[in-house]
C-alpha cells in the first residue's frame, strides 16, 4: 500500500492519524468506531463483516455514503485490541493497516484520533482524546453536563441520534462536550436560550484550563 497517512504523537497518550483521502480514513476506522458507537445493536460490541455493515448503512441512507458522511474519528487503543481479539470475520487491508499502527504506538492507555487533509475535525477529535486520557477533565465535563436542564439534554441527545450516534450516555456526554467546545452548528439550529449558552460557556472555559487538570 502506498503511503496514505502520517502518524504523530500530539500529547501524552494521544496519537493523530492524518490521511490523504477521506475514504481511506473512514474505511480504516469504520469497524472499530462502529464497534462501540453504532446505533445498530447488530454491530455494537459485536464482530461484523464490512459487507453486512454496508448493506445496512445503504438501507438507512439510500446508498453507502459512509465515507462521505464522516470526517473524523476517535477510539481507544484498547477498543481496537478488543475487536482484534474478538475476531475479524473478513479482514481487509485496512485492518492490516490499523493493526500495524497500534503495534507501532505500543501504548495500551493510548487514544487514536483520525482526520484527513483538508478536513475540519482535528480539534473536535482532540477534545475527545483529552476526555478519554485526562480523568480529572472527564469528571468535570460529566458534572457540567449531568447538571444541565433535562429537557435541554434530551434535545441534544435527539439531535445527535438523528446524526447517527449511539444514545448511550457515555457517548452523548463525550460528543456534547466536543461539539460545544469546537463547533456546535448542528445544535445551534435547534437549541437556543440561556441554559444552552451557560453550559457551552462553562465547557469552553474548562477546556481552556485543561493544562491545570493534569
Amino acid at each position: 500500500m502506498a503511503q496514505i497517512f502520517k502518524l504523530e504523537k500530539v500529547k501524552e497518550h494521544i496519537y493523530h492519524l492524518e490521511f490523504e483521502k477521506q475514504y481511506d480514513l473512514c474505511m480504516t476506522f469504520l469497524r472499530y468506531q462502529e464497534n462501540f458507537e453504532s446505533p445498530n445493536p447488530a454491530f455494537n460490541t459485536k464482530p461484523f463483516s464490512i459487507v453486512k455493515y454496508m448493506q445496512w448503512y445503504s438501507r438507512e441512507n439510500g446508498r453507502f455514503s459512509y465515507p462521505e458522511d464522516w470526517g473524523g474519528y476517535n477510539t481507544a487503543i484498547s477498543v481496537i485490541r478488543e475487536v482484534q481479539e474478538e475476531g475479524i470475520p473478513d479482514p481487509n487491508m485496512y485492518d492490516s493497516l490499523i493493526a500495524g499502527i497500534v503495534d507501532i504506538i505500543d501504548d495500551d492507555a493510548g487514544y487514536l484520533i483520525g482526520s484527513y487533509v483538508g478536513g475540519e475535525s482535528y480539534e473536535h477529535e482532540l477534545v475527545h482524546g483529552e476526555y478519554f486520557t485526562n480523568s480529572k477533565y472527564k469528571d468535570q465535563v460529566n458534572k457540567i453536563i449531568s447538571e444541565m436542564n433535562s429537557d435541554l439534554y434530551k434535545r441534544l441527545v435527539n439531535k445527535l441520534c438523528e446524526s447517527g450516534y449511539n444514545s448511550n450516555d457515555s457517548v452523548m456526554f463525550d460528543e456534547i462536550n466536543a461539539y460545544m467546545v469546537t463547533g456546535d452548528e448542528e445544535f445551534g439550529l435547534i437549541v437556543k436560550g440561556r441554559e444552552y449558552k451557560r453550559v457551552k460557556k462553562e465547557l469552553k472555559a474548562l477546556y481552556k484550563s485543561i493544562s491545570l487538570l493534569k
